[in-house]
This record gives structure tokens, C-alpha cells and sequence, in this order.
């Protein structure tokens, strides 16, 4: 079985990228309202009483819960695609949090604020348009990687 030249494997992510891109940007945007929610929620006076508000509060373990399925989500993200490419296309969690916010929170959104989100909006439809670039010889594993794409 021969295999495609390099130029036309590389551009197209393959959907389970695109997947775990997404999953991140919806668990990121989750994890920020509830957050915000929970601090809210405390309203201590001082540091010392919100942090120990927050520790009772109910939904800190399910922030925290949160927390543990984006990690396991973004080690699994990384291991198929480049970190240059991923981490903007994440930036889409802004888009969403604002939209939470002023749904679930009450929160206003100015419309700078707006044409600010516009702006990352515009830049995560321009790095998903660049070559991904999964497989090459990282500085790390050099040698094992190279092997990877050997013949």
C-alpha cells in the first residue's frame, strides 16, 4: 500500500481533532459559568471567607469534575495535532462564554466587547484554515518520531 504524498496528508484534520476541539470548547465554556456561578454564589467579604464559601459550595466538585475531563480531553487533542493549531481554535470558548453569560448570568455585553469577540472570531476562522501539521519530529522524541513516519 503506497501512501499519499506529504502535502496532501497534512491539510486535513481529521474529524476526531475536530471532535476533541470542540468538546474543549464547550467543557471551557462550562467550567468559566459555573465558576463565576459559584463565586457569585459565596460573595464573601474577604478572601478567606470566599475561598471557604467556595469549598462548601456544591458546584466547586462539579468545576472541579470539569477540570479532570478537559485535561484528559486536551492530552488527547495534543497527542493528534499541533498545539500551535489547537490552542487558538479553543479561543472559540469566548464566543460561547459570552453568550452563557448573558444568558444564564445576566450579564451585559457591550458592543465592544462584541466586535472584540468578533475579531477572535475572525482569527480562529483563519488558523483553521492552515496546514495541520500532526507527526513531525518533535524536539522531545526526535528520533522515535521520524521513525513514525518512515516508509
Amino acid at each position: 500500500m503506497s501512501r499519499a504524498p506529504l502535502s496532501a496528508t497534512k491539510h486535513k484534520v481529521p474529524p476526531g481533532v475536530w471532535l476533541g476541539l470542540a468538546f474543549a470548547v464547550c467543557i471551557d465554556t462550562a467550567v468559566q459559568l459555573v465558576w463565576s456561578k459559584t463565586v457569585t454564589d459565596v460573595q464573601g467579604g474577604a478572601t478567606l471567607s470566599t475561598l471557604q464559601g467556595m469549598l462548601a459550595h456544591p458546584l466547586l466538585f462539579l468545576m472541579l469534575a470539569m477540570y479532570a475531563m478537559q485535561f484528559v480531553n486536551w492530552m488527547i487533542v495534543l497527542s493528534k495535532t499541533d498545539l500551535s493549531f489547537a490552542q487558538p481554535i479553543t479561543a472559540g470558548s469566548y464566543i460561547l462564554t459570552a453568550a452563557g453569560s448573558i444568558y444564564f448570568l445576566a450579564d451585559r455585553v457591550t458592543w465592544l466587547r462584541m466586535a472584540g469577540i468578533a475579531l477572535i472570531l475572525v482569527g480562529v476562522w483563519l488558523i483553521s484554515g492552515t496546514r495541520h501539521h500532526t507527526g513531525a519530529p518533535s524536539m522531545v522524541h526526535p528520533v522515535t518520531d521520524s521513525l513514525e513516519d518512515s516508509p
